[in-house]
């Protein structure tokens, strides 16, 4: 071992020192090769990775080259098989690379296997507080208290399925707005969806054009960036004092601060101050409810402010971008598949017709559109290799030693990536979740929201959220590229598999800018300050910059209700088991799961924003529809001629 060590570092040098019969030369060698010995050698027993393993750095330059979890578990697998391991940094990662393993370790071996482990960035973001990354009791009692109140609220159940009609109904109304001209729905579909969660944990939603609320969801949609591209802090936690905050150290600090404290923290000292235990319709106020109970009693708890905020935190992560992602995959797959669009068409006007909004109640009579929904889940797979477990205490695990607060990769994309399994994995093709009589077939492999203990707790919501999402929207609109020789591409982003936009929102931006640069909202006018964007009512999307107009001008109207939809349904109940809910955590009684802004006044969270910023203000009447393009930071200065990405055809005006 020691000849390795001098091999590789080509120490001819030190063969000189040996020469002058020095002791303390000599001794100096030898501690010095000692030292870096101690320091490489790994446990005995643990699963085989790459055979030199440098210390601090790891198996880095084994992998370099890989930037993706993804593609360096592939390569590991290829080369080791499906159990594997790496070390990044002094980090070791243990990757298990099928269903049967994942299962045996996180369903069967569950107590070891369900801490979760100790990485920087997510302590950076979490201090193990919350509910998706916390442990031991603190956990439980948060997670067990989620349930039971997310279950109250109606997760679910049809009172929640009207909540996400409601959104819906405001959601078709935007776009409907936009007369059949091409635009990015990405901002827009996370917004529907955040209502959703902001529903549930606020007991409001917030209009499309609402300032606080845009530039929320622009801090969160720049956290999720910036933790992607500063992932490597958590291998190597001392880069983060390099000068220039290369590794996006303090600005994670800042949108978690920003988050946190002006969003977060003054929606709950608002719900403090108005508390009213007779009336408990939201997670805060049920909270606070659970809060000010224990408190009477005197007996230790985990509940308290800064686990509601953390726990916020969470549900907001969790709730808003995964679900958001999905529907623009599927959107995405339409305009490379129309004939799978088409197919969900006919079927759904089959059973719905255009009378009425869809329902979970139609789910059964609606396999195809189904089967659809699981293959976006598959083929996108927005969980990429899963959620990192860690080892609880030392064990063994098919031969292998796996010691303590070893990191554990559930690899999910190793399962929805094996022809093994699926035969075709490759191909996009929803027929292999329906059986010879027509009917939905339940595949255990396909596990996107990840099994046991930890299952994603947003499930059963994100999966009610889809299909209505989704059945809604084809019944009301047809997706076309405006170039069919041309579509957009199929690659992803950022460190999540999001589809690659053909351009970026300039709103976006321009929301980073407005929160970065701490300046008070006062009005739409004031979210184009910046620069300002010109449109042109062409329906190719070309751009004119004569004059001015905001990104989201209009206020919603109240939906034309012309539909006869059934209050009354009673739609599919998706709490099943004694866990109900299935998500990134689950805590049962047996603990046995299944496999599961500028300083802007925070007060107008809760108070409706006055003035009525109505289109007609800064829109041109002639204008056809609103198209708009999403600009980078490097690409601000560029003025592109045209936004070839996606052509909604509203069905009804055809």
């Amino acid at each position: 071992m020691l000849l390795d060590i001098f091999q590789y570092f080509n120490i001819e040098y030190m063969t000189v020192l040996f020469k002058d019969n020095s002791g303390v030369t000599t001794g100096l060698v030898f501690v010095t090769c000692l030292g870096i010995w101690w320091l490489m050698r790994k446990p005995r027993g643990i699963p085989p990775g790459p055979r030199f393993t440098l210390p601090i750095l790891g198996d880095m330059l084994s992998l370099r080259g890989e930037e993706d979890l993804r593609v360096v578990a592939r390569k590991l697998r290829k080369e080791h098989g499906d159990i594997c391991s790496a070390y990044f940094g002094s980090k070791l990662f243990i990757f298990l690379n099928s269903y049967d393993l994942i299962k045996e370790a996180l369903v069967k071996n569950g107590d070891v296997f369900s801490n979760r482990p100790s990485l920087f960035l997510t302590d950076l973001l979490t201090q193990k507080k919350g509910i998706g990354l916390s442990e031991g009791q603190p956990w439980k009692e948060q997670r067990k208290f989620a349930l039971e109140t997310l279950r109250e609220f109606g997760f679910g159940r049809t009172i929640l399925e009207d909540k996400i009609h409601e959104e819906i109904e405001y959601f078709v109304e935007v776009i409907r707005q936009e007369n059949g001209c091409n635009f990015d729905m990405c901002r827009l579909t996370q917004k529907g969806v955040s209502n959703i969660i902001s529903s549930m944990v606020y007991g409001k939603r917030f209009e499309y054009d609402d300032p606080v609320f845009n530039v929320f969801l622009g801090e969160l949609e720049s956290l999720f960036q910036h933790i992607g591209n500063g992932s490597v802090l958590n291998a190597f936690p001392f880069l983060r004092f390099l000068p220039g905050d290369m590794f996006n150290y303090q600005s994670v600090l800042n949108n978690q601060d920003y988050i946190k404290n002006k969003i977060i923290l003054p929606s709950i000292n608002e719900h403090m101050k108005n508390f009213d235990e007779n009336h408990v319709d939201d997670y805060i106020s049920s909270y606070i409810r659970e809060m000010t109970k224990v408190s009477k009693t005197g007996q230790k708890s985990y509940l308290n402010e800064d686990q509601l905020v953390a726990s916020i935190f969470d549900l907001f992560i969790a709730g808003t971008e995964t679900t958001s992602t999905t529907i623009l995959w599927t959107i995405l797959y339409f305009l490379h598949h129309p004939n799978i669009q088409a197919k969900c068409y006919k079927e759904i006007q089959d059973v719905v017709g255009s009378g009425r909004l869809p329902s979970i109640k139609d789910k059964p009579s609606l396999p195809y559109v189904e089967a659809v929904m699981l293959e976006v889940l598959r083929k996108a797979n927005i969980a990429l290799t899963g959620v990192p477990h860690a080892v609880s205490e030392d064990t063994r695990f098919h031969g292998y030693h796996f010691p303590k607060d070893a990191i554990i990769i559930p690899n999910v994309d190793a399962v929805l990536t094996d022809d093994m399994i699926w035969g075709d994995a490759d191909v996009f093709r929803p027929e292999r979740f329906i059986d010879s009589n027509g009917q939905v077939i339940k595949r255990d492999e396909l596990i996107p929201f990840s099994i046991g203990r930890r299952v994603c707790l947003g499930e059963s919501l994100a999966k009610m959220e889809l299909f209505l999402f989704l059945t809604t929207l084809v019944q009301r609109f047809e997706f076309k590229p405006v170039d069919a020789d041309n579509l957009p591409t199929l690659q992803e982003i950022a460190s999540k598999t999001r589809p690659i936009p053909p351009e970026h929102e300039y709103e976006e931006v321009a929301m980073q800018q407005l929160a970065t640069g701490r300046t008070t909202i006062n009005s739409n006018k004031t979210l184009l300050r910046h620069r300002e964007v010109l449109i042109t009512p062409s329906t190719q999307g070309s751009f004119d910059y004569d004059r001015p107009v905001p990104l989201i001008p209009h206020r919603l109207s109240d939906y034309d209700q012309q539909e006869n939809i059934n209050d009354a349904a009673s739609g599919e109940d998706f709490v099943s088991g004694d866990d109900a809910v299935s998500g990134e955590d689950v805590v049962s009684d047996n603990d046995a799961a299944s496999g599961g802004l500028d300083d802007t006044n925070s007060a107008s969270l809760f108070t409706p924003q006055n003035g009525d910023q109505t289109s007609s203000k800064y829109i041109d009447t002639e204008s056809r529809s609103l198209s708009y393009t999403r600009l980078d930071r490097q690409t601000m200065d560029q003025r592109p001629n045209s936004y070839q990405e996606l052509n909604v055809q509203d069905r009804d005006n055809k």
